[in-house]
């Protein structure tokens, strides 16, 4: 399955800092969805009405990415991780902008070592 091309973002909306869970994420497709900690208020005005914010692998920063065998970090977040972010508006609606991942994702797990 084809990556989808990031959003056009036509408008950011301030330089606000949000934090929030990551509730899915498909590295396969590239995007995902943020649940805000709190809601979002843009000039007095709740923005996403309880909805979720969409995430685009494009809007990931790699302030704590793992290089493996040299080779640079791939963007990706993982169920419940935590996040902060910007906002932004495009046609669709809104989308998380300048996404700093708040903690490492889980490494993983060694394989079991086959007993002698």
């Amino acid at each position: 399955m084809p990556v989808k091309t990031p959003p056009a973002v036509s408008e950011t909306l301030g330089d606000t800092v949000f934090t929030g869970t990551v509730i899915w994420f498909n590295y396969k497709t590239g995007f995902g969805y943020i649940k805000p900690d709190a809601p979002i208020v843009i000039d007095g005005e709740e923005v996403n009405k309880d909805r979720d914010i969409f995430v685009h692998y494009s809007a990931i920063s790699d302030n704590l990415a793992l290089l493996r065998d040299g080779k640079p970090p791939f963007r990706k977040l993982v169920h419940d991780q935590k996040v902060k972010f910007n906002i932004g508006k495009n046609d669709k609606g809104y989308v998380a902008l300048n996404v700093d991942k708040l903690e490492a994702e889980a490494p993983e797990a060694p394989e079991a070592e086959a007993e002698a």
